[in-house]
């Protein structure tokens, strides 16, 4: 049995990541001549803090724009991504638990991809998701829509391996 789910973010962060870029635009449009002119006087360093902050904001801004969660569970593993970038991938063997229970942001510290303590959660919003307990005593929480489908996929892989 095979799962796949992607979940969309919420408008605004769609809407930040697009101004985070716009921002960067701007910024940079202003600051090359600046730069430009006085490139002797600034230095490699103070060049490479500038240039890859300007990537990070960037990447954050792309991260936003395209604002989907996808989890995955294939015959071996399942995999949790913050689209493009895998957050999680954890081998079915490793799970020993799973259950269904609701999830709030602030118990999470926030949307998207999570760690707190031991438990690492992908989310962008409340409401029901996917608990696993992995067999160093970890949990790995992941808010979905399909929480009951989910669940069944895994407690049935998870039966299947032990």
């Amino acid at each position: 049995m095979r799962f796949h789910d992607t979940t969309i973010g919420p408008r605004w962060l769609a809407i930040a990541g697009a101004a985070s870029l716009l921002l960067v635009v701007v910024i940079s449009v202003i600051a090359f001549p600046v730069v430009r002119g006085q490139i002797d006087r600034i230095g490699p360093v103070v060049l490479t803090v500038g240039a890859l902050a300007l990537l990070a904001v960037v990447a954050a801004g792309v991260l936003g724009m395209l604002r989907r969660i996808t989890i995955a569970v294939g015959p071996t593993h399942l995999d949790a991504r913050l689209v493009p970038v895998r957050v999680m991938h954890v081998p079915l063997s490793r799970i020993v638990e799973v259950r269904v229970a609701d999830v709030d942001p602030a118990a999470a510290g926030g949307i998207g991809w999570r760690i707190v303590g031991r438990r690492r959660f992908v989310l962008w919003s409340a409401g029901p998701a996917v608990w696993l307990t992995l067999s160093d005593g970890s949990t790995r929480v992941l808010r979905t829509d399909r929480a009951d489908d989910l669940r069944a996929v895994l407690s049935s892989s998870v039966a299947a391996g032990s």
